[in-house]
């Protein structure tokens, strides 16, 4: 989660400042050149850099999934189709998902094949 000090480095870069304990009301603003953000602006761009952030975890989060998903698609493409069944056997305890999964992964590797 962002904090007050990483909105306000964001929000104007190289702009020198003080603040105590992330208190907006502790703001020392050291340049009367560079106007000082209200704390709106230092609420809403906390808003927009943890929102960022959120999305930079999902992609990474999606990045691994699919990796992770092709791995297993390119495992599963070299097993017979009596070597997956006994996988899904060991590793899915639900026959009626076992069951869907088999014909999924019939399908799948069918037109990855």
């Amino acid at each position: 989660m962002a904090d007050i000090t990483k909105a306000l480095k964001s929000l104007r870069p190289g702009a020198p400042f003080g603040l105590t304990n992330e208190d907006y009301s502790t703001l020392e603003w050291l340049d009367a050149n560079i106007p000082v953000p209200t704390e709106q602006e230092v609420l809403d761009e906390i808003t927009r850099l943890d929102a960022l952030e959120d999305a930079e975890v999902a992609r990474k989060e999606d990045t691994k999934n699919d990796t992770e998903g092709m791995a297993f698609l390119e495992l599963m493409k070299s097993k017979t189709s009596a070597q997956r069944k006994d996988w899904l056997s060991s590793n899915v305890a639900d026959p009626n998902v076992r069951k869907v999964l088999q014909g999924l992964m019939s399908i799948v590797l069918w037109k990855v094949a």
